[in-house]
């Protein structure tokens, strides 16, 4: 059974501030111990204001790798891109001198990108410090979609891969996606959710009530794992 520390509020201004707190003294122990550490964030609008207070910390920023869990494969400027809502959000304030690393390659398709990104990633194969993921409402996280093809290939605890393209069947854009062993290696994995009925469904895939790929990533992560929520 997957174990989480939970750190539950009941307004989101709370879980944003508390998580902020929790990520930047986990990033800054990083830095004082090994010189370096790697943030690893989702996208989406949940994160957003969260990562507006964290770039206001005092961390050792410009010894900060800072990537994406998922990308969709649209250009940097649009409005779909995550990684251009991590660079308004979080690259900012103290937190300017960090180094965001892209899971995009403009003039390239997302198939053909992949070993690219594959070299682009190779510091991740000394363990992320620090993961936040979200959960959608069919148990995804990061672009790990149930319905996606050759799921189970990217759920492998043993695959050597750490990104891969992904087309959903129920979301729009292709994807370029994190695998579930370049996320579970993570030293702090965080799952960051709100409202009551994704705190339902998380419940259920915890008790083994339903499968989703968010609980095999629980599952298979080896290092602290912790949930934050709010109402």
């Amino acid at each position: 059974m997957t174990v989480l520390t939970e750190y539950l509020y009941s307004a989101r201004e709370q879980v944003n501030s508390a998580l902020a707190d929790f990520a930047a003294d986990r990033l800054q122990d990083a830095v004082r111990k090994r010189g370096r550490a790697v943030l690893v964030v989702s996208g989406g609008s949940t994160p957003g204001p969260m990562l507006e207070l964290l770039s206001r910390h005092e961390v050792d920023w410009k010894h900060v790798v800072v990537l994406l869990s998922d990308e969709r494969w649209v250009e940097r400027g649009s409005e779909r891109s995550n990684e251009a809502m991590v660079q308004t959000c979080l690259l900012q304030n103290a937190a300017a001198e960090a180094r965001l690393v892209s899971l995009y390659e403009p003039g390239m398709d997302a198939q053909s990108a992949t070993g690219t990104i594959e070299k682009r990633l190779e510091f991740l194969r000394e363990r992320p410090d620090v993961v936040i993921l979200g959960m959608g409402e069919d148990g995804h996280t990061a672009s790990l979609f149930p319905c996606a093809d050759g799921i189970e290939a990217l759920l492998d605890p043993d695959r050597a891969g750490l990104v891969a393209r992904v087309m959903p069947k129920t979301a729009p854009d292709e994807r370029m996606t994190l695998t579930a062993p370049a996320l579970t290696s993570a030293r702090h994995m965080v799952l960051f959710i709100t409202g009551s009925l994704k705190l339902e469904i998380l419940q259920k895939i915890l008790a083994g009530m339903k499968t989703a790929p968010v609980g095999t990533v629980l599952q298979q992560a080896s290092g602290e794992k912790a949930l934050f929520w709010a109402a």
